[in-house]
């Protein structure tokens, strides 16, 4: 008709804050006034109103957001009880990014805005901190922490099926340092197929172990001649080398007290046998093998001092200390000699 009204309920236009129907279908019409730095307290925002807004982000105002945003300002309620509005801000810098934010109507600041995480902005370097993977906490899986040091978490335990690998092209040496910070507690690599564990390239035979501390194994092969062998299984502690073993076993007198002569040197020789022998399955060494010795026994019972029992009941003897015996035997062999020829020589 073309009426137009002085006044709408008795209240002037100029009372109304909206924007009026277009051909474009706007009901509401965009507002960019100061600069885009408007606060949800100043008079575009604040109570029971709805606003859009374009308005500037990051330090320039949100605190979040793109350069630019759309801002979408929802508030219901102009009581001082209930203060609390929402704004819905979405960047005008890319097709994906687009948070929420709760503030009191009468804040002069946007507050946090929290991002809608969807499938355009997830993946790595996103930032997304979920509460699961895969339905699992964190603390589940093995990762790098700060120090870039492997963290199994509290589980104790890491498991890997096929090959684990420490590899870094940058550097000229690798090194997978395992640890356990707990005093008293165990660290285990353990193949329990009872197949084998190699350290170091399979091609080079230079390959270093350095242990720092005590290193306990029941055997320690050689890796291309299994000959020889540290043995520390159940049927007794063996050492078998390819080279010589050189050491010196402690005898200064400073050490020893009530220092006494071997009695009975030759009664003692007599009484051990000297023989021949096959070692056999129970000895845990190369069975049938032809070797040359003593009894572990004949000898305990007159030297009990160079007779050892092992934990596992079988006995060893401590072969250098009779050589102890046997100077003493030759001494007084001599001695005897000695005697009989003064006899002779006495007679003739």
């Amino acid at each position: 008709s073309g009426l137009d009204a002085d006044k709408l309920d008795n209240l002037q236009g100029s009372y109304y804050d909206h924007r009026g129907y277009t051909i474009d279908n706007n009901y509401l019409g965009g507002y960019y006034v100061s600069g885009g730095t408007e606060k949800p307290n100043d008079n575009i925002f604040g109570a029971g109103k709805f606003k859009v807004a374009m308005l500037r982000g990051g330090s320039n105002n949100l605190g979040f957001g793109g350069t630019w945003n759309d801002v979408f300002w929802l508030s219901t309620y102009n009581g001082g009880d209930v203060k609390k509005s929402v704004a819905l801000v979405s960047s005008k810098s890319d097709n994906t990014s687009l948070w929420i934010a709760k503030q009191d109507y009468d804040s002069s600041s946007w507050g946090t805005g929290y991002l809608f995480w969807n499938s355009g902005n997830d993946g790595s370097g996103s930032g997304l901190d979920a509460d699961l993977l895969d339905g699992a906490q964190g603390g589940s899986y093995l990762r790098s922490d700060t120090s870039d040091t492997f963290n199994a978490g509290n589980s104790g335990s890491f498991e890997v099926q096929g090959i684990f690998k420490v590899s870094n092209p940058a550097q000229t040496s690798q090194t997978l340092n395992i640890s356990n910070a707990s005093t008293g507690n165990q660290t285990y690599i353990q193949n329990g197929s009872g197949g084998t564990i190699l350290f170091g390239a399979p091609a080079f035979n230079t390959t270093n172990i350095d242990v720092q501390g005590t290193a306990k194994a029941e055997v320690f092969t050689g890796r291309f001649n299994s000959n020889y062998y540290t043995d520390h299984a159940d049927t007794g502690d063996s050492i078998r080398v390819a080279g010589d073993v050189v050491a010196y076993y402690s005898s200064d007198k400073r050490y020893k007290e009530n220092i006494k002569p071997i009695e009975s040197p030759i009664e003692k020789v007599k009484s051990i046998r000297g023989v021949t022998f096959q070692w056999n399955e129970k000895s845990h060494k190369e069975t049938g093998k032809k070797d040359v010795g003593v009894i572990a026994q004949e000898v305990e019972e007159v030297l009990p001092e160079i007779v050892q029992t092992r934990d596992n009941g079988y006995k060893a003897v401590d072969y250098q200390k009779l050589t102890a015996v046997l100077i003493e035997a030759v001494k007084e062999q001599q001695k005897q000699i000695d005697e009989l020829k003064s006899i002779i020589n006495g007679s003739t």
